[in-house]
């Protein structure tokens, strides 16, 4: 049923040969959630179907919304289409989705926090109990056949078919890329992160249907690529070449304080335009990097300014750069729709635009494009500086 899985069998695991991979749906889960799992089955679902199917059904479902989140983010929105994804209803035995969710319940191990609301227009809000999740983790195996080919499931987008076609194209060499994410994790030791992120790599290749969506409060394209890891890109079936942006979102916060007459720092638009806003926060502070200080100016002045104000990389920032702070207190006290919202409509608005002419192949990932022939490169270099010339602003392109 699942595997238990010792620091020395990690190292037996990972470096043998892994064609076993190939044969099996694999999930590393949290052995708690197991044997909970199992004791509904034996109590609830056993006459219903196997324990193989049942536990294959919950798994892929618990894996989805937790067990490759490295966040640790427990509380989720479902609707009755997204639980159905994954437990179909079973009418000959008069057996809906609401039957799992209610046993997942009784059990502890999801709790509903808030109903779905037609006035809101939301759905139902879950959240899973942690204590189910922050377990030794044991390798569970299912049975699994070799997919050849994907569904894309689309919502409100209207994408060209060779991006579409892309994403039904791609697959991931499964072997190469987990033996990476173990080398990785024999350097940072952090095991949680380390199954997930091979969770996420388990997954890629063993869902048919791979969904393409525009997020709820931006224009973003969100697919299966978004939250696969970007060390495992290279190891996908196709190669390819990639520009991104640098600074992206402070550079088009830079265009959004001028658009909207708000004060900012001449020294702000020049370390964004530059390149050099983060190191401009690290200088000020020790023992930080530059990639703590990218994720702290993200997370807490960016996207979720009012809960950051005691934090020291918001403090630095209020101190280099007052006009600037000052206006990102009013357009989060003020605007009906977040900062973050707003800077990624400004992002989708150029990616989700872009005219790619030789490639066969190419997908967005935020703020950058992956195509296959590098006979595009300095044409979709000429259409990124084009739409930030167009807003008055200098921008540099990191080409890969």
């Amino acid at each position: 049923m699942y595997i238990r899985i010792t620091e020395d069998e990690l190292d037996k695991l990972f470096y043998q040969d892994l064609n076993w991979i190939k044969e099996k749906d694999l999930c590393f889960a949290p052995k708690k959630l197991v044997d909970k799992l199992i004791k509904i089955h034996d109590e609830t679902f056993y006459k219903i179907e196997s324990i193989d199917i049942f536990l294959k059904k919950s798994i892929r479902f618990f894996r989805n919304y937790i067990l490759n989140n490295e966040n640790g983010d427990y509380n989720y929105r479902l609707n009755s289409k997204k639980i159905r994804a994954y437990f179909p209803n079973l009418k000959e035995k008069k057996i809906t989705y609401s039957n799992y969710i209610l046993a997942f319940e009784k059990a502890g191990i999801v709790l509903k926090t808030n109903n779905y609301s037609t006035k809101f227009k939301v759905c139902n809000r879950y959240k899973f109990d942690k204590n189910f999740f922050e377990d030794e983790f044991v390798l569970v195996t299912f049975s699994a056949e070799e997919l050849d080919s994907y569904n894309i499931k689309r919502t409100n987008l209207n994408l060209e078919s060779k991006y579409l076609n892309t994403l039904q194209t791609l697959k991931l060499d499964i072997e190469n890329a987990i033996k990476e994410q173990y080398q990785l994790f024999k350097c940072e030791l952090d095991k949680k992160r380390f199954f997930c992120r091979i969770n996420k790599i388990l997954k890629f290749n063993r869902e048919r249907n791979r969904y393409c969506i525009k997020g709820k409060k931006s224009n973003r394209i969100y697919h299966a690529l978004c939250f696969l890891p970007k060390e495992s890109r290279k190891h996908l079936n196709i190669k390819f070449h990639s520009l991104d942006i640098v600074n992206c979102q402070p550079l088009l916060l830079c265009y959004y304080l001028k658009s909207k007459g708000l004060q900012y720092d001449d020294e702000f638009i020049k370390n964004v335009e530059s390149g050099r806003l983060y190191e401009s926060i690290k200088d000020r502070l020790e023992n930080v990097s530059r990639d703590e200080v990218k994720k702290m100016v993200y997370s807490e002045i960016l996207f979720d300014f009012k809960t950051a104000k005691k934090n020291r990389v918001n403090k630095v920032f209020k101190k280099i750069y007052p006009l600037t702070y000052s206006s990102l207190e009013h357009i989060h006290l003020n605007e009906k729709t977040t900062l973050a919202s707003i800077l990624q409509n400004l992002e989708a608005s150029l990616f989700n635009n872009l005219n790619v002419i030789n490639s066969e192949y190419y997908f967005t990932l935020f703020d950058a494009i992956y195509y296959n022939n590098k006979d595009d490169k300095d044409d979709l270099k000429s259409q990124i500086s084009k739409y930030f010339r167009n807003l008055n602003l200098e921008v540099s392109v990191s080409d890969k």
